[in-house]
């Protein structure tokens, strides 16, 4: 019986198609059977088991992976891996009790995240986008001075790969870079090229603040009203990691009542965005749509290093990430999900 695969296309538009078509077509030249899925607006559970039902293997986007899924497709499917880092979607242990290896592609697009989170921070602090909307409505002059990125003290939440390629641009700005991670020992690392500093001190001190930590259940909501009063009102705040990481409702409040001066997003508690959320009315806010990974190079890393890891699979029936190996003999796959993309 032929191995078949199964793409779960994430984004609608032609470029991101033929990449994964790309990606079809490399993995049929391996003797792989392969069918792309168009992307679904609506991926619910049922959407999952309906488009993954008949393949042994699935490389996933932002469907739900829920226990119910797995039950589902249990006995069939034994191997999924996802197109990008961040494992929020997904049930692990379900994925264990069926028998079924999780991976991800652990870092391809962390230079593209990377990229978007310091454009954000350039656009929100020059506020591009308002003044953009000044200028097409007729507005030549507006009465607005902005800080500068250069010098400015950054705060990264989390210290993964995609936080240090961020700490690595900024040095060209000459920034004063500050980092919490839990793991780490305050106090400023030369190697590093950061200071670890408690998440109240990288509050108080940075003039930009940046989201990378992935999202589970010891950090969603992590950052919050408690956290947004001890920020600069000068200060800017940035999310490319997970939406639910921030309580959305008090950062729509100290936005609106003057506790920060503005943020920049590609990530939120709920997506896409309703059209009666508050962010969409706020001239302080830059906003995306979660595609801070999606550059024409990371999206083609991605895909290759998934197919690698079903075509690996296919092979010996288990895949190996960062020298562990994974599959049915073992106890789960520990995924690294060490960046939120």
């Amino acid at each position: 019986m032929p191995f078949r695969v199964v793409i779960h296309t994430g984004y609608d538009y032609p470029e991101y198609h033929a990449v994964m078509e790309e990606v079809r077509a490399y993995l049929v030249q391996t003797g792989l059977e392969c069918e792309v899925i168009p992307m679904i607006s609506d991926w619910s559970p049922q959407a999952t088991v309906q488009c993954t039902r008949g393949f042994q293997a699935a490389l996933a986007s932002h469907e739900l992976w829920t226990r119910p899924v797995f039950e589902e497709l249990s006995g069939q499917l034994c191997f999924v891996c996802k197109l990008g880092t961040g494992m929020d979607t997904f049930d692990l242990e379900a994925a264990e009790d069926h028998g079924v290896t999780v991976a991800n592609a652990w870092q391809a697009n962390s230079s593209a995240v990377a990229d978007m989170t310091v454009a954000l921070m350039l656009a929100a602090n020059r506020r591009v986008a308002h003044i953009d909307r000044m200028v097409r409505s007729g507005v030549w002059w507006t009465a607005h001075l902005s800080g500068q990125l250069e010098g400015a003290t950054v705060g990264l939440i989390g210290f993964g790969g995609i936080a240090r390629i961020v700490r690595r641009y900024l040095t060209g700005f000459g920034c004063r870079v500050l980092a919490y991670s839990r793991s780490a020992r305050p106090g400023p690392n030369e190697e590093l090229q950061v200071e670890f500093v408690s998440l109240d001190t990288l509050a108080r001190e940075s003039d930009f603040v940046s989201v990378h930590v992935p999202l589970h259940d010891s950090t969603r909501g992590m950052i919050d009203s408690d956290f947004f009063a001890k920020m600069k009102p000068s200060a800017l705040f940035f999310n490319t990691s997970r939406g639910p990481i921030v309580r959305e409702k008090d950062l729509i409040a100290a936005l609106r009542n003057g506790v920060i001066a503005g943020a920049g997003l590609d990530v939120y508690e709920s997506e896409p965005l309703q059209a009666d959320n508050p962010l969409l009315a706020m001239d302080n806010v830059v906003l995306s749509t979660h595609v801070a990974g999606n550059t024409l190079p990371a999206v083609r890393r991605v895909g290759r290093m998934a197919a690698d890891r079903v075509i690996e699979y296919a092979a010996a029936r288990r895949v190996t990430i960062n020298g562990r190996q994974a599959g049915r003999e073992s106890d789960r796959l520990r995924v690294d999900s060490s960046d939120g993309s």
